[in-house]
């Protein structure tokens, strides 16, 4: 045993304990001198990449984009190659410690970039904070579409859906998530300064879901189903909107299609509850987007109609996975949806009613007294419907509530995406600069499912034809409905739907409310606390003598920091709200009936049997996570070694020697001369050497030899 070299520690006792286990022949360099070239894993692929983001022009559009103040120190190309870096090497330990890491390789990463060095993480924080909401409105499309440029996926028979007529369907995902941000104890005291909240304009109070936090942000991003692709993002404090979501999704999503080759009227978007409103349908109507969604409108199921038809629909199997519940399935016609009148268009003018058609499904719980998840209990059976706009013959009711349960692959995508680039980490405090942050790594998962689809050589199959013109699909053929049995309607009573036919002003509402002191009664039937909380109809039954009970609760929050709150509840829970329940006798006059604006539609219309198609339905046969993991063996089996050579420095001059006047006034510079100060010098050369060091077999799919990769 010899220690030999740069570095050497001189220990005694190491070497003596080394000695005995290591032959004589093997020499030991201990030295704290890392190798020059060697870079590390994933340096790979940051090199393909950041030429990709060179040559698609994607760095020139973010170098003209960005805040313009003189205290951001880098460019947004500068802090999207930072991320970029962060992603690809792996950087789920935070922003400073990968900042810490990178700095023996960062000169030679950045000039891989055509870039003299990468910025640090001040400087990456100082230009996140910089960044207003315009910008990345502008930026996100554009940067998602980019990355599905010249990857044939959007348009392949592997990534569509087939419906019964064996015609391709394209279909997106859509669901907020939740970052739950939890507040630590600031003391207040005189001697003390005040506090500050680092994410006190970056996350508010809201509902955190499944989630632990004190306040939260809502990020809410679309993908499209078969290929993977992200394709839209936004983000907001606290809950977001879902209407508003959906809205701008929809034009991320037309701007793929269009691009793709992938018709817009053959576009599904899959959403859960959330988007069972009437502004999500409206939005998507109006784009020409079909939509799937659940339904939370169960009050349908309390019309005796509609009862007597679940006891006669032709209920047909779900086909699933076999691991859960063996549900069925059967049409439930149309049902009009009205829109609260307090919710309004941007422009302020109300939102027309909607006529999705219903799917309803049931299964036999496994507990029947106790209902578990979206759904309700009735006569044994858990029920639970769905709101689309397809045709019913291409999609018959089984298989459009098997579209629904294919969401769970967005959840494990979640899944995938958390436990590959850990995106639910807070990399800003400002939301702009989280969205950057956040597009960054969306950016690099599509690119690794393009570059693993070229490296497996997936030639172009497209699904809608070469020009991506729609085929016509067939109109269905109405026929008669089923005839309900005589025997089961005369046993029925007639039918009374709360929210149709039921008139509350020809209630007695005074009674009620004097057992209530303080208590008064406000438009649409809501009641008003004595502290001016709202309460509204929660739910309504009916009772003997015509009467009637009324459920009324308050808005979530709505009780927090009342002033009375003592004399309502002894509950110290942030989520209580009041909640109580009244009985109404009716008048011995009944009040006339108001007038109403315009007719009232019927609330629900028995369907119409159509001839459907007798093929079974086809779900994607594309898995992109292979392609990812594809790419990433390819990248892992390439080593990079990035030699750089500059032009001899001038001689520094002393600091108290200025090169002209403009340092000397410590004037402003312009993103002209910044650009060129941070560029690599005319005279330097860079020379990028890439060797396959991969033994054995190459990875199925890429070529041997030598590693080509076409970007």
């Amino acid at each position: 045993f010899s220690a030999s070299g740069s570095g050497r520690t001189g220990n005694t006792q190491l070497e003596a304990a080394t000695g005995e286990i290591m032959a004589a022949s093997i020499n030991l360099v201990i030295s704290s001198e890392p190798c020059s070239a060697a870079m590390p894993a994933g340096a790979s692929e940051f090199v393909f990449l950041a030429q990709a983001l060179r040559e698609q022009g994607i760095l020139a559009i973010l170098e003209q984009s960005g805040p313009r103040r003189r205290s951001d120190a880098a460019e947004l190309s500068a802090i999207f190659l930072f991320f970029l870096a962060f992603f690809c090497i792996g950087g789920k330990g935070g922003v400073r410690g990968f900042d810490e890491r990178l700095d023996r390789w960062r000169q030679r990463l950045a000039a891989a970039a055509d870039l003299a060095t990468l910025p640090s993480s001040t400087a990456v924080s100082r230009g996140l904070a910089a960044l207003e909401p315009e910008h990345m409105v502008a930026l996100q499309g554009a940067l998602l579409a980019a990355t599905m440029q010249g990857v044939p996926l959007l348009n392949h028979t592997l990534t569509t859906w087939c419906d019964a007529h064996g015609q391709p369907w394209c279909v997106v995902d859509v669901d907020p998530t939740v970052q739950a941000l939890r507040q630590r104890a600031l003391p207040e005291s005189a001697d003390l300064p005040a506090p500050v909240r680092r994410a006190k304009a970056f996350a508010v109070p809201g509902y955190p879901g499944r989630k632990r936090g004190d306040v939260i942000v809502s990020a809410c991003r679309a993908q499209f189903s078969g290929s993977g692709f992200w394709v839209s993002l936004s983000m907001l404090p606290g809950n977001m909107p879902m209407a508003a979501a959906v809205a701008a999704a929809v034009q991320d999503v037309r701007r793929a299609c269009e691009s793709g080759g992938v018709p817009v009227d053959r576009t599904i978007m899959r959403m859960d509850g959330a988007g069972g409103t009437v502004p999500c349908v409206t939005a998507l109507q109006e784009s020409g987007v079909h939509y799937l969604t659940r339904s939370a409108r169960y009050r349908l199921l309390d019309q005796p109609d509609v009862r007597q038809w679940l006891v006669a629909a032709p209920w047909q199997p779900v086909v699933d996975s076999l691991s859960g519940p063996r549900r069925e399935a059967a049409e439930l016609g149309v049902m009009q949806w009205v829109c609260d009148k307090h919710t309004r268009q941007p422009d302020g003018q109300p939102y027309e009613p909607v006529s999705p058609r219903m799917v309803v499904s049931r299964f036999k719980p496994a507990d029947p007294e106790h209902k578990h998840g979206s759904g309700v209990l009735l006569d044994g059976w858990h029920y639970e419907l769905f709101g689309c706009d397809l045709p019913a013959d291409a999609w018959p009711a089984p298989a459009a509530v098997a579209l629904y349960y294919g969401r769970s692959e967005l959840e494990n995508r979640f899944a995938q995406e958390n436990r590959e680039f850990g995106l639910n980490t807070v990399l800003s405090y400002n939301v702009p600069g989280q969205m950057l942050a956040t597009l960054v790594g969306m950016c690099v998962w599509n690119y690794r499912i393009g570059l693993g689809a070229k490296v497996a050589g997936i030639a172009p199959d497209p699904a809608f034809g070469h020009d991506g013109n729609s085929v016509a699909l067939p109109l269905p053929t109405p026929v008669a409905a089923p005839q309900i049995p005589v025997q089961q309607a005369t046993q029925s009573t007639p039918p009374q739907s709360a929210d149709v036919a039921l008139n509350l002003d020809d209630f007695d509402w005074d009674p009620a409310l004097a057992a209530r002191p303080g208590w008064t009664r406000s438009l649409e039937n809501r009641l008003q606390c004595p502290a001016g909380k709202t309460l509204r109809v929660h739910r309504l039954t009916r009772g003997k003598g015509n009467r009637v009970t009324l459920i009324l609760r308050a808005a979530k929050g709505a009780c927090r920091g009342c002033p009375i709150r003592g004399e309502c509840t002894q509950s110290t829970n942030n989520k209580f709200r009041k909640e109580i329940s009244i009985t109404l006798s009716p008048f011995v006059n009944p009040v006339p009936e108001r007038a109403c604006e315009r007719p009232r539609a019927p609330a629900w219309r028995p369907p119409l049997q159509a001839a459907g198609g007798k093929r079974a339905i086809e779900p994607p046969r594309l898995v992109p996570s292979a392609l990812r993991r594809l790419w990433e063996k390819v990248t892992a089996g390439i080593e990079t070694r990035i030699h750089l050579n500059l032009p001899p420095a001038a001689p520094p001059l002393p600091p108290w020697i200025v090169s002209d006047a403009a340092r000397r006034q410590h004037r402003r510079t312009s993103w002209t001369e910044r650009r060129a100060a941070h560029a690599l010098p005319d005279a330097a050369t860079v020379k990028i050497e890439l060797r396959r060091v991969t033994r054995g077999p190459a990875p199925r799919g890429a070529q041997s030899g030598e590693c080509a990769v076409m970007l």
